[in-house]
């Protein structure tokens, strides 16, 4: 039975209320925001081994990942798809789809059609998704092996610093590379900024393969010199520990004449020096009698960089003891540095504040003994 039915609200509502219809054909000439909008309708039929033949009336190509991989979810399925492209498409411009052949919707109203003119018009039309496929595109998708090249320029990464990925994909249709980046072109270099362990994956699709290659990048996080410093205290006869001050790592305060002990852990495989003593072994200790402000540089190489490390010794008067040293808390340290920056007017917050952090150290070893 012929059929013939205007429908001006637009084309895709129709077809995917109305698809369930058809038995063996779809025959459809629409614009491509409809496509996309009647794209799963138009895959629930193929799964129906139903025909699906397309026509996208366009100002020009969509070559986007989502449009792409639509066309070619109905090409892979067996569709007939063709771009029909109009330099000046108008909102006018028919849209309809025939299924079976007999019946036809279409957003071009013909009037006072009786049932011959019904079979006429849809005969018509027929004739006239023909003349339009013969004058349209079709769209072809690369097909068989896909090959693809993906190579970096190094596996394993210092973290913060920067890996060259590079690929290269033949006889693919769309080209992915995850995570973050998504389409990209089918030959091409980037550059990332590691900062963890990372997999990249190349994922290239074209008719008939689907084909992937992962690159897995380690980081490697910063190997720091983990070092100590102990000063010598001869009213207990021991070296105790001490640290640097908040915000200032590396800097150290000392008696004048003090002894120090530096115990050091490369923690890696590497060549580990200083400045004015030269190579040193990647775990051992270093003893230094402080007379005057220094500094020692550090230089750690290893397979996956250098790491540097500065320790700063400064020089300070020896400070008279408090009043009531026993009772003496963190929470006072204030007044001590007051009291030391009148007395060290010549010297920085950090380098007195050094300084009482090596008497705190000296105070706790003496009450433990």
């Amino acid at each position: 039975m012929f059929r013939y039915v205007y429908w001006p609200e637009g084309i895709a509502q129709a077809l995917n209320s109305e698809v369930f219809r058809c038995h063996f054909q779809l025959q459809v000439v629409t614009t491509l925001e409809d496509f996309l909008l009647v794209e799963e309708s138009l895959h629930q039929l193929q799964q129906r081994n139903i025909l699906v033949e397309l026509v996208i009336r366009a100002e020009q190509k969509d070559g986007s990942i989502y449009t792409t991989n639509a066309l070619l979810r109905l090409a892979s399925g067996g569709a007939r798809v063709f771009w029909h492209l109009q330099p000046s498409l108008s909102p006018a411009t028919e849209r309809f789809f025939i299924l079976d052949k007999q019946a036809l919707w279409s957003s071009f109203e013909v009037k006072d059609l009786g049932e011959s003119g019904i079979v006429h018009h849809v005969l018509q039309r027929n004739k006239l998704f023909e003349d339009i496929c013969s004058s349209s595109e079709k769209i072809t998708f690369n097909q068989g092996k896909i090959d693809i090249t993906f190579q970096a320029s190094r596996d394993y990464v210092p973290v913060g610093e920067l890996v060259q990925l590079a690929w290269s994909v033949q006889n693919a249709e769309i080209v992915l590379l995850e995570p973050d980046y998504g389409e990209v072109e089918h030959k091409n270099t980037c550059e990332r900024t590691v900062t963890q362990d990372t997999l990249f994956r190349i994922t290239a699709r074209n008719k008939t393969s689907l084909e992937s290659k992962s690159l897995f990048i380690k980081s490697i996080p910063d190997q720091p010199i983990v070092l100590e410093v102990l000063a010598y205290e001869s009213d207990i006869d021991a070296y105790i520990p001490v640290r640097s001050p908040r915000g200032f790592d590396g800097y150290y305060a000392a008696y004048k004449g003090q002894q120090i002990r530096l115990t050091w852990n490369a923690g890696t495989v590497g060549i580990l020096r200083e400045t004015t003593a030269g190579d040193l072994p990647l775990q051992g200790d270093l003893l230094l009698t402080i007379d005057q402000d220094m500094s020692l540089f550090f230089e750690l190489k290893t397979l996956f960089g250098t790491n540097r490390m500065e320790v700063k010794f400064f020089v300070v008067a020896e400070m008279e003891e408090p009043v009531s040293l026993e009772e003496y808390e963190l929470e006072d340290a204030m007044d001590v540095l007051k009291q030391m920056s009148a007395s060290n007017p010549n010297r920085s917050f950090h380098a007195i504040w050094a300084l009482i952090l090596l008497f705190f150290a000296r105070q706790k070893k003496q009450r433990k003994t």
